[in-house]
Order: structure tokens, then C-alpha cells, then sequence
């Protein structure tokens, strides 16, 4: 006797008789015979109705079907395992099944295997470190001189647009252990914990940053474990980065503030401390927001700042002024400035006048070179035309020598021509190194 099986072969299917059956599966053969290898095998749930099937032999309500014609009963090694883990990891990535915007992915359960793909997601854990997109970031490089490329007064003098500070500490320009470019900058603590640095408010004004976040980073290299460090400082309190390994290999360090609301100043300063050794700096970089940046130069290279004139004579300096102001602008390898100084008592100025105390050493020209700058106004300068262009020779001095235009040709500006009470106001510019 012939057995009767009942197989819903689809959810739309009703029960089918054994005729039905075998035409129904012939066209199924057909069909798994155009698959893949890895498509071949097809698998569906089979109610049986009776012991025995003619075709299959015993068979447990599985059917399996393969791309030769062939059909057997299934076993239970046949069925794949399809992934359904919501808890797990894998390579940086967060078990939890949510989505970039916060929206949960829905889990497939083991009673939907027939019916649906897996929707398991992970999110990828750095997502959370994204650069954020609020107006709070600028990638920018606020500081100037970062790669300590410019040493205009000397190999052994603290950077362009840095300061040294502490007890008998030495800066000295590195051209061996370097990260970017062609210097690094080796900072010597002895006796005294040390630094170098640069404040940068003055450009924006310190009220731009109250309140904001700033990430200040900087390339070190270093032989002794907790020694050099870096921190940000704004006249209220100070952050520090975490020290250097000591492991003798350029180590990236990375400091954020919130700037204080009473803020009076922003300085980055670059530290050795707790005990003598060197270290060495290279590719600082100080930009707003949290988030941190590879080194790339201020635009332009522009640092901006203050400095002290003094007239000279080379031997004899005047004694005290009423004021003596000096402001410059540096754009690259040019240096702009304006110099206003009124003198109290001359004192012993003699010869040749020099306004010396520039902030950055003019570039040291052949003897016949020159390059203008102009006086503004002076008042209470004996001998000297009131329409004049002066000039500097820049070739074995570091100051601005005066000179003017007269019937005989060109004169330097003698001391004899200052007194109590003269005034000169020059402005300029000059080439640095």
C-alpha cells in the first residue's frame, strides 16, 4: 500500500497528495540544478504522515534535495547556523545592536530562520571619537614656529616665538634626533624644573577662548620615564599631558583644557621636570576643540607680539625714556615693525645711534646692503631734515642704524642730536634667516 504524505513545501501550499508531490519536487530538482554549488542544497520543514516513503526510504520530516536529482533524508549536520549573537565582539567593534543614529537593528530569533536574514549590527566604537560637527572645532595650528625650523637669535637661544623659563635650564636647536623637518628642540633641565613656551591670546584676545576647549600636542622623545610632559596653561589653573615613556622613541602627547572663564592668557608650554635629563620637542600643535590633529604649519607663519627698543650708540645706552614701545608682525622670513621711544635722559650716547632690541635677528647681509625703513615723526632731534628716509645696514649688527639724506650725501643720526625730551617714531620691515 501506497503511503500518504502531507508536505507544506510553501506557507502557500495546502497539503499535497503524493502525485502532486512528485511533480512538485521534479520541478524543484530542476530548479536546484541551475544553482551554485553553494546554493545547491535547499531545505524545507515536511510533515509526515505515514512510516515509509518508496522514494526517500525512512524519512524524520526533513527532506533534502541536491543539484545531481538526487533526494535523501536530511540529517542534522545539514542545517547551517545562521549568526544571531546581539552580545558579542569582534575586531574594535560593540556588541550592542544599534545603529549610528541611536536606532536599535531588530535581532532575528531561531523561529524566524526560514523566514529572514540575520539583523544583527555593530557599530563601530570609533564613532564615538568623531571629530564633532557643532562649530567648536578648527583644525587650524595656532601656534607659530611649532616645528622649530626659525632660531634667529642663535642655535642655543630659545625658538622664534618661545620663551625658556627655569633656574639654569638650556634650549638648544637639534638636528639629529628630529621628527619633522630639519630641528627639533632639546630642552636641558639642570637644578630646576623647566620649559619653553609661547602664548598665543594676544592675536584673538583672551576673551575668544574663555570658555572654550583647546587640544595642545606635541611629538616627544625622551630616554628617562616620567620627565617630559606638556601642559596648557591660562593664568588661572594649568592641565597636564601624561609623561613620556622614557622608551627613547618619538611619543605623541595630547593635552585639552577648558579654557577659564577668568582666563588672563593662554600659554603652551613644553616641560621637563622632576629631575635632570634632556628631551627633545618637535611638530607642536595647539587647535580649538577636543579632538587631535597631525602637525601642519600656521598659516602663513604669522607671529605677532612685543618687544623693547634701546637707542644706542653701540657702547652707551640712554639712561631712562618716558616710554619705549615696540610692536612687530613676522609673515614667514619678513619681520615688521613699529618702534615709538621718548627719551627722559640721554645719558652718555655718543657717535652713531642704533635702535637695538629687535625681536628677531635681522638676516646678516653683505656690507653694501641695505633696506628702508621710515620715520614716522620725530620731535626734538636736532640737525636733521624733516623729510628723511632712513635706512639700516644690516650687515654686523642686529639693530636698526639711522640715517639721513642731506646736501653731503648720507649721514648717520649722531648722539649729539638727542636730548631730553626727543622723540622718534619708526616704522619698517626686515629679512630673517
Amino acid at each position: 500500500m501506497r503511503a500518504s504524505i502531507t508536505i507544506p513545501l510553501f506557507p502557500f501550499l495546502g497539503g499535497l497528495s503524493m502525485k502532486r508531490f512528485l511533480i512538485s519536487l521534479a520541478a524543484l530538482l530542476l530548479l536546484s540544478s541551475a544553482l551554485s554549488a553553494d546554493d545547491s542544497l535547499i531545505y524545507r520543514e515536511a510533515a509526515v504522515t505515514a512510516e515509509t516513503d518508496p522514494i526517500v526510504g525512512a524519512v524524520d520530516g526533513i527532506v533534502k534535495a541536491d543539484g545531481a536529482g538526487n533526494v535523501a533524508a536530511a540529517e542534522a549536520g545539514d542545517f547551517p547556523t545562521l549568526n544571531q549573537n546581539t552580545t558579542g565582539t569582534a575586531a574594535g567593534l560593540s556588541g550592542t545592536p544599534a545603529l549610528p543614529d541611536g536606532t536599535t537593528a531588530t535581532t532575528q530569533s531561531a523561529s524566524d530562520n526560514s523566514t529572514k536574514l540575520a539583523t544583527t549590527a555593530y557599530v563601530d566604537t570609533g564613532l564615538a571619537t568623531k571629530v564633532a560637527n557643532d562649530g567648536t572645532v578648527n583644525p587650524t595650528n595656532l601656534l607659530s614656529n611649532g616645528n622649530f625650523e626659525s632660531w634667529s637669535a642663535g642655535t642655543s637661544a630659545p625658538p622664534d616665538g618661545w620663551t625658556l623659563n627655569g633656574g639654569s635650564a638650556a634650549v638648544a636647536r637639534e638636528a639629529t634626533t628630529i621628527k619633522i623637518g630639519t630641528y627639533s628642540a632639546k630642552i636641558t633641565r639642570n637644578g630646576d624644573d623647566c620649559q619653553i613656551y609661547t602664548r598665543i591670546h594676544e592675536e584673538k584676545g583672551i576673551n575668544y577662548f574663555t570658555g572654550r576647549n583647546v587640544t595642545f600636542s606635541c611629538w616627544v622623545n625622551a630616554t628617562v620615564a616620567s620627565r617630559a610632559r606638556i601642559f596648557v596653561y591660562d593664568g588661572v589653573g594649568l592641565t597636564y599631558s601624561s609623561y613620556h615613556s622614557g622608551g627613547s622613541s618619538w611619543e605623541l602627547l595630547t593635552v585639552t583644557r577648558t579654557i577659564n572663564a577668568s582666563a588672563t592668557l593662554l600659554q603652551c608650554s613644553l616641560a621637563v621636570d622632576t629631575g635632570d635629563t634632556s628631551a627633545y620637542f618637535d611638530g607642536a600643535t595647539l587647535v580649538e576643540g577636543t579632538s587631535k590633529f597631525a602637525y601642519a604649519p600656521k598659516p602663513a607663519d604669522i607671529t605677532t607680539g612685543t618687544f623693547t627698543p634701546v637707542l644706542t650708540d653701540g657702547t652707551n645706552n640712554v639712561t631712562t625714556y618716558y616710554y619705549q614701545y615696540g610692536r612687530y608682525t613676522k609673515i614667514g622670513n619678513l619681520c615688521f615693525f613699529a618702534i615709538t621711544i621718548s627719551v627722559n635722559n640721554k645719558g652718555s650716547i655718543t657717535g652713531d645711534i642704533y635702535i637695538t632690541g629687535l625681536p628677531i635677528t635681522p638676516k646678516n647681509y653683505s656690507n653694501n646692503e641695505f633696506w628702508n625703513c621710515s620715520v614716522k615723526m620725530m620731535i626734538n632731534v636736532a640737525g636733521v631734515p624733516a623729510a628723511t628716509i632712513y635706512n639700516q645696514q644690516t650687515s654686523g649688527n642686529t639693530g636698526i642704524r639711522l640715517f639721513f639724506i642731506s646736501a653731503g650725501g648720507q649721514t648717520a643720526l649722531q648722539g649729539s642730536s638727542i636730548s631730553g625730551g626727543s622723540q622718534i617714531f619708526v616704522e619698517g620691515f626686515y629679512y630673517v634667516d
